[in-house]
């Protein structure tokens, strides 16, 4: 059980970690 919910939970970091690095990539890219 708590192998699941640390998945879970590491799957949810690196997802809003995504979408962090896109946001930043896209700024840099704008401000380039």
């Amino acid at each position: 059980m708590k192998k699941a919910v640390t998945y879970f939970y590491a799957e949810k970091i690196k997802f809003l970690a995504s979408i962090l690095v896109t946001k930043t990539d896209s700024e840099s890219m704008f401000i380039r």
